[in-house]
């Protein structure tokens, strides 16, 4: 101590005197070997020695970066999703084309209850309302068409009427014209067997063929043969033309046969269909056949009507 500084390092306290400067004290050591702590919250362990105390934890840092997956497993999860697709695609692929396939052979059904297209071949037949029997008051049909499915022993020609309003059909039947000829033309007039329609206006009443279509073969029937005629005698006071059928049975017992014959205008078109049933023909039987006269059509004219035998049919087989 001394009232001045000595030299470097001595410093004044408070009470206005100078000390030497005092010596660098040595590191604490953390281990020591005494039997009480040095400083408060030093701790000893069981090798004998103090150690200071810890510092408290301090609060939680941020997260650190996300741990990246193996690159290994990241290329086989990808391989494993591109085998999956794969396999997926293969299956769409293949039910798809099952599904086409089946579309392509099996028939489907039809989509609505709507009419379909008509079934027609050949020549556009056509259909005409032409009003109602003056006796009966039924509706009158004319029936243009061509047989185009060759020689049948039945063809079925199905029209409908149609109200003007919209084309709604009202009424549709279906013809059986029996014994066609392979390319014969028919115009024929039918009768529906039914009234007209209170809630039909008659002047605007259309008329479609529907279809034509080859008919149910019942069995039975034979042709005619060159011996076989039939004549047109002529016309009564009224205007109906006769015949004169003469045939030869072609059955091979005796049997009940029905004879059908066409009546022709010129072309040949059939305009109307003949027939006669005759009780127990005998084998090779020849008859004739007187048949009620017939109204020759007005479209007709002055054209010759001819007469043609069809065929036969056994009844009684």
């Amino acid at each position: 101590m001394s009232d001045v500084s000595q030299g470097p390092g001595w410093w004044q306290a408070s009470d206005g005197k100078w000390y030497a400067p005092q010596p660098p004290q040595a590191p604490v050591d953390t281990q020591v070997r005494v039997a009480t702590p040095p400083q408060p919250g030093w701790w000893r362990a069981t090798d004998g020695n103090w150690y200071p105390p810890q510092a408290p934890p301090g609060p939680p840092g941020p997260p650190g970066p996300p741990t990246k997956k193996k690159l290994y497993t990241r290329v086989w999860f990808w391989l494993l999703v591109v085998f999956a697709l794969g396999i997926g695609g293969c299956i769409t692929i293949v039910s798809v084309a099952n599904v086409a396939v089946n579309n392509a052979t099996t028939v489907q059904p039809p989509a609505s209850t709507t009419t379909q297209a008509p079934v027609v071949k050949g020549p556009e037949p056509t259909c005409a309302y032409i009003g109602t029997d003056p006796i009966f008051k039924d509706m009158q049909v004319e029936l243009t068409f061509t047989n185009t499915h060759g020689d049948v022993n039945g063809l079925d020609v199905t029209y409908a009427l149609l109200d003007g309003k919209g084309g709604t059909r009202f009424f549709d039947r279906k013809e059986d014209m029996t014994l066609a000829k392979a390319n014969e033309k028919f115009r024929i007039s039918v009768s529906t067997y039914e009234g007209l329609p209170p809630n039909i206006n008659e002047a605007t009443i259309g008329c479609r063929v529907l279809a034509i279509e080859e008919g149910i073969d019942i069995g039975g029937f034979q042709n005619s043969t060159d011996a076989d005629t039939c004549t047109v005698l002529g016309a009564d006071s009224s205007g109906r033309i006769k015949v004169d059928v003469a045939v030869t049975s072609p059955f091979k017992k005796t049997t009940k046969m029905q004879t059908w014959w066409a009546l022709q205008a010129p072309g040949p078109v059939r305009f109307d269909t003949g027939t006669e049933v005759s009780d127990h023909v005998g084998a090779g039987e020849s008859i004739r056949i007187s048949a009620d006269p017939v109204t020759v059509p007005g479209w007709i004219g002055d054209g010759k009507v001819t007469c043609a035998v069809l065929g036969f049919w056994d009844q009684g087989r």
